[in-house]
Parts: C-alpha cells; sequence; structure tokens
C-alpha cells in the first residue's frame, strides 16, 4: 500500500486511495501494520486530504485523542498530523490534548506528540502548554519523559514563557542537578542557562555549583558544567 502510494502519478490518484480509509480510521491508526499507511498518507497528499482521518478520531469523543497519543502506534499518527497538517485543522485535536497536558507529557509514549504540539502548535498553544509546566515544574524537570518535554517547551514557547518556566525549574531546590544527570533533562538544563540573565542566571549557577561534585560522575553532568564554564 505505501508503495502504490508511493507510485500515484498524481495528488488526486494519491488522494482516491487514501479515500478507501475512511469508515477504518480508528482501527488503522492502532494497527501495528496500517498505522504505517496511515502516516505515509499525511507526508504524502495535501493537508486537507488527511482531514477525514482528524475528523474520525474526534467522533469518538473529546477523550479520543489522547488515548491515541499515549497508544504505542496511535502516537505516531498524531506526530505526522502536528507535522504536515495546518493548525487550524487541529484546533480540536490540541484543545483535547491541552487539558491533560502534564499527564501527557510523562506518558512513555503521548510525550513525543506533546513535543510535536510544541513545535508546531500555534504560540496561545505552546503557551497553554508551557505555563501548565510552570505549575508543577517539579513533577515535570523530575520525570524522565517529561523532561525531553521540558526541553522542547524551553526551546519552542514564547519568549516570555520559556523564561518563566526557566525560573520556575530553578526555584525548584536540587532540581536543576538532578535534571542534570538525566539523557533529556541535562538539554533543559542546558537551555535553562541560556535563556536566564542576570540575578535569575546567578540563582541557577549557584544552584549547580553547589553540587558540582555529583555533576562530575555523570557524563550527561559533565555537559552541563562545561555549558556553565563561561557563565561562572
Amino acid at each position: 500500500m505505501q508503495d502504490a502510494i508511493d507510485a500515484c502519478p498524481t495528488d488526486h490518484a494519491r488522494e482516491s486511495l487514501a479515500r478507501e480509509l475512511k469508515g477504518h480510521v480508528w482501527d488503522a491508526v492502532r494497527c501495528p501494520h496500517a498505522n504505517f499507511v496511515v502516516q505515509k498518507l499525511f507526508v504524502s497528499v495535501r493537508p486537507q486530504a488527511c482531514q477525514f482521518v482528524v475528523d474520525e478520531i474526534l467522533q469518538h469523543g473529546p477523550w479520543a485523542p489522547a488515548h491515541i497519543a499515549r497508544h504505542k502506534y496511535g502516537c505516531r499518527i498524531m506526530q505526522r498530523m502536528f507535522e504536515h497538517c495546518r493548525s487550524k485543522q487541529l484546533k480540536e485535536i490540541a484543545t483535547c490534548l491541552l487539558k491533560e497536558m502534564q499527564s501527557l507529557a510523562r506518558h512513555p509514549y503521548a510525550n513525543y506528540v506533546v513535543q510535536m504540539l510544541l513545535e508546531h502548535g500555534t504560540a496561545a498553544q505552546r503557551s497553554q502548554a508551557c505555563q501548565q509546566f510552570q505549575q508543577n515544574a517539579f513533577l515535570m524537570g523530575s520525570d524522565n519523559s517529561a523532561s525531553a518535554v521540558v526541553a522542547k517547551a524551553l526551546a519552542c514557547a514564547p519568549e516570555e514563557d520559556r523564561c518563566n518556566l526557566a525560573r520556575a525549574l530553578t526555584a525548584e531546590p536540587g532540581l536543576l542537578a538532578s535534571m542534570s544527570r538525566m539523557r533529556y533533562g541535562h538539554v533543559a538544563v542546558q537551555l535553562v542557562l541560556q535563556i536566564l540573565q542576570g540575578e535569575d542566571l546567578s540563582k541557577a549557577v549557584k544552584e549547580l555549583s553547589g553540587r558540582m561534585s555529583s555533576l562530575r560522575t555523570s557524563r550527561y553532568g559533565r555537559l552541563v558544567l562545561s555549558a556553565m564554564s563561561g557563565k561562572v
């Protein structure tokens, strides 16, 4: 099926193949095989031709987007949606996801969907997500999956929200040092050091400097120490 999509000579031909999945989306996005075909469609056809995929997920109810985001195969579909669809197509999808943002960010599959929302969503959606992370900075920063989302938020959210999130992480005693020893958390800490200025930056550096010996024992911690070198 994927080869057939590639072999189609025109957009019209590819969209005709896409329509063969109408009425079968809910099963296809959760199938270990058919999910690859749905992903191929998002990459290969015009965004409006994939609207039926969005619609068929939403017709199951407001809980459906988060359910698919947490699914081993469905999360891939949600990622392709945010990469290739227009923001207006995904407004309702994003609204549903934002209601469960903190939970989704800590999920081993759904966190990748949240990262795509932060990268490709509207400024308002990125801001709303980032503000939720600020409200529970310790929980987000100390979780391995969520720390990757925090890093994405620090890279992609509007400037004011990025600064506020960086301050919220710094305000939690020991959190920056803990994150510095994590696979994804250390990336977030390096971004914190890039974002903060003045007294806020001094506070972050002081927090990390007090735990320098433990950071030296970690490969990720050493990367953070290297990033600190020009800021001490």
